[in-house]
């Protein structure tokens, strides 16, 4: 029954049902509509790219941080863990409950943070696969035409965003920018606009994203796992659960060493022997016979002089 009380949650799940809505999403931001045209500076498309350039930063940051001293429990995750953990009306389980949880929620809170990170970068990684499956899938039995329209933007200073943002993967790529007739192309009230070919547009995007958003997103997953799990054998070490471990042991199985305990300045009824004991206990083991022997205060040359050890171990 105690081992009930001690089982965390796993979220595979959910999370495998967040991937597949992110793929769902990104297929649905194509932008590629019933008209047959494709918009060059769509908001989804070109709002992907550029987030994700920002959030790859911020996320490189984060990552090489120093994490902090003592990680503790979120107040919400807190709060769902009294249903997870529910308390006990029996006074050991609550104790072994309670010790259970102040030596793994640090524990916890960092291996959940950096799965969560983790799961999110997989998140927008398959998102940026559902757009580019989108494009190429739409693509193949309609043909779409490339036009692109903008109250902010002229002619030249949409022609020179696009080559920023298609810049990389043009060079890395070899995909050519085709900007030759792009004032042509633009689409608007009152104008008559002159689509270009899609398909070198829907390549470089599908390149953008794949260079700028699938592989950093990749990369920056197995950064958080590996961040993670450094921190986590950190808080393990410092946390002491080795030795943890080994008094916990020793606990169980002690063996029913004979020890011979010296309490200096001590006499019956001054001190309670039973926490003295608990404490020899927890460093040589839960089944240890003890015998408790009294040296008077001002009688230590005599007590020495006469004294000889009746147990092969003497605290």
């Amino acid at each position: 029954e105690i081992a009930d009380h001690l089982q965390w949650p796993t979220l595979s799940l959910w999370a495998s049902a967040g991937w597949i809505a992110a793929f769902v999403l990104g297929y649905g931001l194509t932008e590629l509509g019933e008209s047959g045209l494709m918009n060059l500076l769509s908001v989804p498309l070109v709002g992907m790219v550029l987030w994700n350039v920002a959030v790859t930063i911020t996320s490189l940051i984060l990552e090489w941080r120093s994490p902090s001293p003592k990680p503790t429990m979120p107040i919400a995750l807190r709060s769902l863990t009294k249903h997870w953990l529910p308390p006990s009306s029996d006074a050991l389980r609550t104790k072994i409950t309670e010790r259970f949880r102040a030596m793994t929620e640090p524990l916890i809170v960092l291996r959940a943070s950096s799965r969560a990170r983790a799961w999110m970068h997989l998140a927008a990684a398959l998102l940026a696969l559902g757009t580019m499956t989108g494009m190429y899938a739409k693509g193949w039995s309609k043909e779409y035409r490339a036009v692109w329209e903008s109250t902010l933007l002229d002619a030249p200073t949409a022609k020179a965003f696009l080559s920023a943002l298609h810049g990389p993967t043009s060079k890395v790529l070899g995909l050519p920018l085709p900007l030759d007739h792009f004032d042509a192309m633009r689409a608007g009230p009152g104008r008559e606009p002159h689509p270009g070919d899609a398909l070198p547009w829907i390549n470089l995007y599908a390149g953008t994203l794949l260079l700028l958003v699938l592989l950093p997103r990749l990369c920056l997953a197995a950064l958080a796992l590996w961040r993670g799990s450094q921190r986590v054998e950190v808080a393990w070490h410092k946390l002491n659960w080795a030795a943890y471990a080994s008094r916990l042991r020793m606990t169980i199985t002690g063996g029913g060493k004979s020890l011979e305990v010296l309490a200096y300045g001590w006499r019956a009824g001054e001190e309670p022997r039973d926490r003295w004991a608990e404490v020899i206990r927890e460093r040589f083991g839960g089944l240890a016979r003890l015998q408790f022997d009294a040296i008077p205060s001002a009688e230590e040359e005599s007590f020495v002089a006469q004294w000889t050890p009746t147990q092969p171990l003497v605290v």
